[in-house]
């Protein structure tokens, strides 16, 4: 809802009134809500993407079926530090995007 009313009411309103950098404090602010919201969905479906994973690289693999129980169970022994981990690499990635669009708008803005 906040996003909606901050794409189609204020962002419009300080592009209208030339304030230029209300408007890029706005775009930034959506742009970090999304990058929150992405790590978000990435993380609730962390644990079922693995498990996704080691169950294709099995099938693959025929002759390693018999280890599927012991990586099953250490998948969820350790989920507390997969999640930790991938969390770790959803915000660096995300920080890079969100950087690298920052300094593209800031360019554009400059020039």
């Amino acid at each position: 809802m906040s996003a909606s009313v901050l794409t189609l009411y204020f962002l419009p309103r300080s592009i209208l009134d030339m304030a230029v950098k209300n408007a890029f404090f706005q775009l930034n602010l959506l742009l970090v809500g999304c990058v929150v919201g992405i790590i978000f969905v990435f993380q609730a479906v962390a644990l079922k993407l693995c498990k996704f994973f080691v169950r294709v690289i099995l099938m693959c693999v025929p002759m390693d079926q018999k280890l599927g129980p012991l990586i099953y169970k250490n998948l969820d022994s350790h989920s507390l530090k997969n999640l930790k981990a991938n969390l770790l690499y959803c915000v660096t990635i995300c920080f890079l995007v969100f950087q690298a669009t920052n300094f593209l708008a800031i360019t554009t803005y400059i020039s």
